[in-house]
């Protein structure tokens, strides 16, 4: 199994994309309003830079995942302890996005429906792509991660008619500096912390050269693309309406009106945000399954992915209710970020620096 460069690209991208237009917009709104755009632009430079780091650590080894790297470093038994948070970390991340995506179809298109028959379906699909490996993946996310960012940026263009500058005024003066340094928190941690995939996806590339310049200009242009979709919900419905929306980008879509031609936008958005939850829930789902099956030293990992889809599903179906995203935001800025993305990645390249130096 081979990744290339774009494919990596637009896995990251996809990845970063899917998960900020769903929980960023509307936290980073409620807290500094019409200076939400300032916030992301800072985050998003955070965001990028955390990327740049963890694939610049990948790259130290790059023939190796991150179970055979911490063995490697810090012998059998810790190295196999240490990598335990990441399981949960892929696992519990695909569970949140397969809840959230359901609950919005529920809401918009099959309210009859039971949930875990949309939610079958949609881990069917997510299986099927996974038993086929990452070269399969990173080939769908080509298309995939293409077709959401062109309907994102066509949501943009249609919508240039309804903008009304004057919401995004006064500038900073409302609420300062710290506060919205404070707003970062929302989507900092989730666009950096996305990068732990890196940590296991580098193993499969064709030039692990490229997987640095890749994922950082792949988080640089999904940051830009959220920081413009925010600034749109802030221009067209203005900030105080944002907050009130769940989803207010898919509301952007549904006031998209041209000479009553250009209409309902928001089927075809449904339809393709779904191909990029599944490239989200794919990678996820194949790099747990790889992953515990080099932990469990199974040889064939597509056994692990009838264990893995699983376990997504029954965790997806008790994490239910209007609370749970704010909770998955503080335990991944409490725990994942901390642990994860920096703490983990930093033992085992001072454990190598150490290592190399005697």
């Amino acid at each position: 199994m081979k990744l290339k460069g774009s494919q990596l690209f637009w896995i990251v991208a996809t990845s970063n994309i899917i998960m900020a237009l769903g929980v960023v917009a509307t936290p980073t709104v409620s807290l500094v309003k019409q200076d939400a755009w300032i916030s992301l632009l800072a985050s998003g430079a955070v965001g990028v830079a955390v990327t740049f780091l963890l694939a610049r650590l990948a790259i130290l080894h790059p023939d190796q995942t991150l179970v055979q790297v911490s063995q490697k470093l810090l012998g059998k038994w810790l190295g196999r302890l240490i990598v335990l948070p990441y399981f949960f970390v892929y696992i519990g991340i695909s569970a949140v996005v397969v809840r959230a995506q359901v609950d919005f179809i529920q809401s918009i298109l099959l309210s009859q429906t039971p949930v875990w028959v949309i939610m079958g379906i949609l881990l069917c699909l997510t299986a099927y792509l996974t038993y086929g490996g990452i070269t399969n993946i990173g080939r769908f996310s080509e298309i995939a991660g293409a077709m959401l960012y062109l309907l994102i940026f066509i949501s943009i263009i249609f919508n240039l008619g309804n903008i009304r500058l004057d919401r995004l005024l006064p500038v900073y003066v409302d609420h300062g500096g710290l506060t919205i340094l404070k707003s970062m928190a929302p989507h900092a941690p989730l666009l950096g912390g996305e990068a732990i995939i890196l940590l296991v996806l580098t193993s499969f590339m064709t030039n692990p050269k490229q997987v640095p310049s890749r994922s950082a200009g792949a988080a640089g242009v999904s940051s830009i693309m959220v920081l413009l979709t925010v600034m749109m919900l802030i221009v067209v419905l203005g900030p105080e309406l944002t907050i009130k929306i769940n989803t207010p980008f898919f509301v952007l879509i549904r006031a998209i009106d041209i000479m009553d031609f250009i209409q309902n936008l928001d089927v075809l958005f449904i339809f393709i945000s779904i191909f990029g939850i599944v490239v989200k829930l794919s990678t996820y789902s194949f790099i747990a399954s790889y992953e515990m099956a080099q932990w469990l030293n199974i040889e064939n990992w597509k056994r692990m992915v009838w264990i893995v889809v699983p376990i997504i599903l029954i965790i997806a179906l008790f994490i239910h209710g209007p609370t749970f995203m704010t909770v998955f935001l503080k335990i991944w800025s409490l725990f994942v970020v901390p642990v994860c993305v920096i703490g983990i990645p930093l033992l085992l390249w001072a454990v190598f620096i150490f290592k190399r130096m005697t």
